[in-house]
């Protein structure tokens, strides 16, 4: 019966940003948290780096079906996360309780593009970031 959290990372990044929240006695005291790879992200199937941001939410709201108790999720998105999370707010706000922007971009195609970030699209680094 605890709330449901899904828990979604920025760019780039994966569930393993979210290890401390996920170890917060206060936190899990009465909500189930759960942290996700986004699409293209981790052991994810999809494009690294993907865009557009109805992707990323149609991907999510797999994670968003009713629990056995039926509360609906509350969704975070730190950093891109937090569009994404908006996006599926937008999209599917029936099967949602709420969204949680944390130091949410404004927009993926507005990112800066470092020379970095293309590493994290080779193994293994794909699959910590």
């Amino acid at each position: 019966t605890a709330q449901r959290v899904i828990l979604v990372h920025g760019s780039p990044g994966s569930w393993t940003n979210f290890y401390e929240a996920l170890a917060d006695d206060r936190l899990l005291k009465d909500h189930y948290l759960i942290a996700i790879d986004r699409y293209g992200y981790g052991l994810t199937e999809g494009k690294h780096g993907e865009p557009d941001l109805s992707i990323h939410a149609a991907y999510i709201h797999e994670f968003c079906k009713p629990s056995n108790g039926g509360r609906k999720p509350i969704l975070v998105g730190h950093s891109l996360g937090g569009p994404i999370v908006i996006k599926s707010a937008i999209d599917y706000s029936d099967d949602l309780t709420g969204v949680i922007s944390v130091a949410g971009s404004f927009d993926s195609k507005l990112e800066p593009n470092e020379w970095f970030r293309g590493l994290f699209k080779v193994l293994p680094l794909n699959l910590f970031f």
